[in-house]
């Protein structure tokens, strides 16, 4: 058995045991990679010893899988890229990028004193700096991505904050090498080159990459095969120019990102993503043999866990967005990123930093890796917590974003417009009775405002948002959200409610629908049972008819494309 093998089996079993156990008892996956890291050397060598297989008992190198997760982490980036729609960030663009900006101009201007303080350089401090005030795209968009929170507002504020940290570590990345011998001259000519790679990339990728990508669609296994070569294409010149693989894979994917076969090509690369993810965790777990600097890990915990969201929060704030927008961004941002790795081993290389600080900060990513996976978790729990705690952001209720002003009372309310709302809606408008919509996707607001739908803009999980939609004195209140939580606030809203409320709830699984009903809602509609009546019915009104079902056919098509319209609009 090769070293390479055995160390890689070691890691996916040991990943595979854990992960199941976790899953088992409903908590997240990443800390099951992480200990599988930090377990995989000691059990390799005790299976060794045991069994009395010599190279195992010698196989102490496992520098290799470091390697490997490198990889990992520009196949996440060109995911990241591929699925990166920069139009719909646009609304929220200055935000992201002041959120990007503030916090770190805020570290460094409490980072840069200390560190000078403790013997280390100015140019020291200001990378400590941005390694502090880096966030993680691998980490949050893949969780708030299963969460389905990405359309959000607080979701495309994240997105787009990540975006421009991501270029901030472009511009550091080609900068580091040659720090000690900064000048204005060696910024530019870093600006530009970085400039120049990502023009080159776009420019090729439309002018040879996409068209053979249209032939290349016919076959699925093609498609995957040339979107690995593009991906592997732009990591390689990135790192031919001086920048790190991880940028060339994101600009990659960015550059692939208005193919319309895009989907296909995330779904055919996520299972490979996924692989080299787990060696990345893997190998973070990896680097915790030895002992750390403690009073760093403390101090640099502090900056990242407090110091980091607080400025994020407060800068929203001042830009008018509600308490909750501010705390969920804020929160969901508190972690180091997988860039801070990058960065740490080459300013150690440039004598920028001390070796001491790649255990500290390796340590400190793991720790709130970890962190944020319960955070983000559970992030509308822990603000329903502290809200009234959180004196220090004042816009407690209404987003800049919300416009929707007026005292008139609506008979109906619908939660959450996509998919299934879309339909109510549409009945609601054919009946000409009016409705109040509520959701929490900016582009969905904006496109009803358009079409003059009345609407705001709210979270459902935010009780003051709750407590607004009761303003309205509505009679019916349709929730197409499958959430337990919001859908059991808006039922004890209504039990606290002065006029009588007819609610109409979501649930995905059946012990939560009996919940809810246990709870006082009167009726709860599961989805896949819905539709399986529905097309029962069709199959046993119009099953034996091909008249019949071609018809039923032809004005579904009908349906879908105008429904797919309205949607890209």
């Amino acid at each position: 058995m090769e070293p390479v093998f055995a160390g890689i089996a070691a890691i996916i079993i040991l990943s595979a045991l854990f992960g199941y156990l976790m899953h088992r008892v409903r908590q997240p996956l990443l800390p099951a990679y992480i200990l599988a890291g930090v377990l995989v050397g000691p059990l390799i060598l005790a299976f060794g010893r045991i069994f009395g297989i010599s190279y195992l008992v010698h196989l102490t190198d496992l520098s290799f899988l470091t390697d490997l997760s490198h990889i990992g982490v520009a196949f996440l980036l060109f995911v990241v890229g591929l699925e990166m729609e920069i139009r719909k960030i646009n609304r929220v663009s200055l935000p992201s990028f002041l959120v990007a900006l503030v916090p770190t101009v805020v570290i460094a201007l409490v980072v840069i004193p200390l560190a000078m303080l403790t013997g280390l350089s100015a140019t020291a401090g200001a990378y400590l700096s941005l390694i502090l005030s880096f966030s993680s795209t691998m980490v949050v968009l893949k969780l708030l991505s299963d969460r389905g929170e990405l359309p959000t507002l607080h979701g495309r504020i994240i997105t787009g904050t990540l975006l421009f940290q991501d270029f901030i570590a472009i511009i550091a990345l080609a900068m580091l090498p040659g720090l000690q011998q900064f000048s204005a001259l060696l910024m530019l000519r870093s600006l530009l080159k970085g400039l120049a790679l990502v023009l080159s990339i776009v420019a090729i990728s439309d002018l040879v990459f996409a068209p053979m990508m249209r032939v290349a669609a016919r076959s699925s296994e093609l498609l995957f095969l040339m979107s690995l070569s593009v991906c592997f294409i732009a990591a390689s010149a990135a790192e031919l120019a001086g920048f790190s693989i991880e940028i060339g894979a994101f600009i990659a994917g960015l550059s692939l990102a208005s193919l319309p076969y895009k989907p296909e090509i995330v779904g055919r690369m996520l299972p490979v993503r996924n692989f080299f993810i787990i060696l990345f965790y893997a190998a973070l777990g990896m680097g915790l043999y030895q002992v750390p600097d403690w009073n760093l890990v403390w101090s640099f915990l502090a900056v990242v866990l407090i110091l980091k969201p607080l400025a994020m929060m407060l800068t929203l704030d001042r830009l008018g967005f509600s308490r909750s927008t501010s705390f969920l961004t804020g929160v969901n941002l508190a972690q180091t990123s997988e860039f801070s790795l990058i960065l740490v081993p080459i300013a150690i290389q440039a004598n920028i930093l001390p070796a001491t600080y790649m255990v500290a900060i390796t340590l400190v990513t793991l720790l709130t890796f970890v962190s944020s996976s319960y955070v983000i978790r559970y992030a509308n729990r822990i603000y329903l917590l502290l809200r009234d705690r959180l004196f220090f952001l004042h816009r407690a209720n209404l987003d800049k974003f919300d416009e929707f002003h007026t005292k008139k009372p609506f008979s109906a309310v619908l939660c959450g417009y996509n998919r299934t709302g879309y339909g109510i809606l549409k009945s609601f408008k054919e009946k000409k009775k009016e409705i109040l919509v509520v959701d929490y996707n900016p582009e969905t607001i904006h496109r009803l405002r358009h079409e003059s739908v009345p609407c705001i803009y709210g979270d459902l999980s935010d009780p003051e948002i709750v407590d607004r939609i009761f303003k309205f004195k509505p009679k019916v209140i349709i929730s197409t959200v499958p959430d337990l939580d919001v859908n059991q606030l808006l039922i004890e809203q209504a039990e606290k409610s002065e006029h009588k409320v007819m609610l109409f709830v979501t649930a995905s699984w059946i012990e939560d629908a009996l919940r809810l009903y246990e709870r006082g809602a009167h009726y709860v509609m599961l989805p896949n049972l819905v539709a399986g009546d529905y097309l029962a019915g069709i199959v046993h009104k119009h099953g034996k008819s091909h008249k019949h079902v071609h018809h039923l056919r032809k004005e579904h098509i009908k349906e879908l494309k105008r429904r797919h319209r309205h949607a890209a609009e």
